[in-house]
């Protein structure tokens, strides 16, 4: 197995073994790391090393010009100023930082100059990709999505909310402690330059540890959505498929169908789509399965056998009609409560005791065991 030939080198013992014990728990088997707390030992290292080095990370104090002619992949300097003046030209970490961030860094740093970068980051997960999609406006989509995304967590799943919704409601659900990073990186990532995304992905999620879910936070501006074209969309889903980090990616989407939706649906496993229980929720889904069919004549791509229909905030005294969907009956009927134990959201953020839940796990269920028959199949 590759693995990266990172060296690390500062006077201070203590926090470079600590440094080097995060980034070894990180990314288990992924680096080869040597730490050295005293210039003459680094320098007899190098002038011996037979394998090239891949990432030479040292305190000012230690670095010295003549180094340059180990030629290592990338330089970084592990300073406590982040002034260029005081880099010599290289590039430069600030040492008193959270190990993530400082591991995000040397992985940006390290993916600008190596295509190698990926496989630091690449799992080996089969990722299967739920988006859940309604052609009707507040039938619950993220409230849904992201109680699928909560219990695939609790069911070991390594797992990665995505919202694509152009107007994103996620900051309601999870106040995020890093809003530094997000979507917006992402997009322009996505925009600018297609080298090492799998880097980008992984160092621009931030991870929810009372949920146990991963996500990106939103745009800077709603604008920002309407850049991402259907090609872009078939780029980083791929991009998540290939790197094999995710166990279960939950796209939650927007209510337009146009071509960038067409593409996240065409993509998906599994289309989960919940409606209400109103005559307009079953006109619109009636258009909605006209429309696909259209589609589906015209280029090909089918995605009827992907549909998981739901009904939401169902009222057992009403009647419920025919609200099928490509001749597939509704799956799960999630009631609707008055009590507080029925919201999603409290004053805490999610409330995992909300009976959402009850009926989201049978969803998620059904999920997991068509997912495991599709598998055994192929």
């Amino acid at each position: 197995m590759w693995k990266v030939n990172l060296v690390l080198a500062d006077i201070d013992e203590r926090y470079i073994e600590s440094l080097s014990k995060f980034i070894r728990s990180s990314y288990t088997n992924k680096f080869n790391i040597n730490v050295f707390t005293q210039k003459g030992s680094l320098v007899n290292y190098l002038d011996s090393s037979q394998g090239k080095i891949d990432i030479l990370m040292i305190t000012p104090e230690m670095f010295s010009e003549d180094m340059k002619k180990y030629n290592p992949g990338i330089t970084i300097l592990l300073s406590d100023n982040n002034s260029p003046d005081d880099l010599n030209g290289l590039a430069g970490i600030n040492k008193f930082q959270a190990g993530e961030v400082i591991l995000d860094n040397i992985l940006e740093l390290y993916g600008g100059v190596s295509q190698n970068a990926k496989s630091i980051v690449k799992g080996s997960k089969s990722t299967s990709f739920i988006s859940v999609y309604s052609p009707v406006g507040g039938s619950g989509k993220t409230s849904i999505s992201i109680a699928l995304s909560v219990l695939f967590a609790k069911a070991g799943k390594e797992t990665l909310y995505l919202n694509l919704e152009t107007i994103n409601s996620l900051p309601f659900f999870i106040k995020s402690a890093n809003i530094d990073k997000g979507m917006s990186n992402l997009l322009f990532y996505l925009k600018e330059s297609k080298k090492n995304l799998a880097i980008k992905i992984d160092t621009l999620k931030s991870f929810d540890i009372t949920l146990g879910v991963n996500y990106f936070n939103p745009v800077d501006c709603s604008l920002e959505m309407d850049e991402l074209t259907e090609f872009d969309i078939g780029t980083l889903l791929f991009e998540l498929k290939e790197i094999g980090k995710y166990d279960v990616v939950v796209i939650d989407m927007d209510s337009v169908l146009n071509r960038r939706n067409l593409a996240i649906l065409n993509n998906s496993d599994f289309v989960v789509v919940p409606v209400l229980q109103d005559i307009l929720s079953r006109f619109k889904l009636e258009v909605f399965e006209r429309e696909l069919r259209k589609i589906n004549s015209k280029e090909g791509n089918t995605v009827g056998h992907k549909i998981i229909p739901v009904l939401n905030r169902f009222h057992s005294e009403l009647p419920i009609g025919e609200f099928g969907i490509f001749d597939k009956e509704l799956c799960v009927k999630i009631p609707f409560e008055k009590d507080n134990k029925a919201f999603l959201w409290d004053e805490q953020g999610i409330n995992q005791e909300s009976s959402i839940f009850n009926y989201v796990q049978q969803l998620c269920k059904i999920i997991l065991e068509n997912n495991h028959e599709d598998r055994k199949g192929s």
